[in-house]
């Protein structure tokens, strides 16, 4: 194995998401409370393919700032409780 120069970097970043963090019990924790509030039960798998659908869809086009994505996906997650579609969940 070869040692590095760590006197060459400024930085090091890695990508920590799934393995040091536990995305999916957050995702989970945060929407159960806002769903059973309003009535809705929705498999944890769905939960799942519902966020991978917003985070891809938030992800796409140009650049925005954190509090510019935050605002939209917190006006996404709230559409989740009144759509009509939601209530065949």
């Amino acid at each position: 194995m070869t040692n590095l120069d760590f006197n060459r970097y400024k930085v090091l970043t890695f990508d920590c998401y799934g393995t040091l963090i536990d995305w999916e019990s957050g995702i989970f924790s945060a929407l159960r409370p806002i769903l059973a509030a309003h009535g809705k039960s929705i498999p944890d798998a769905q939960v799942l393919e519902m966020y991978g659908e917003l985070e891809a869809k938030a992800e796409q086009g140009e650049f925005r700032s954190y509090l510019s994505s935050a605002r939209r996906d917190f006006a996404s997650c709230r559409s989740l409780v009144s759509k009509p579609s939601v209530n065949q969940w």
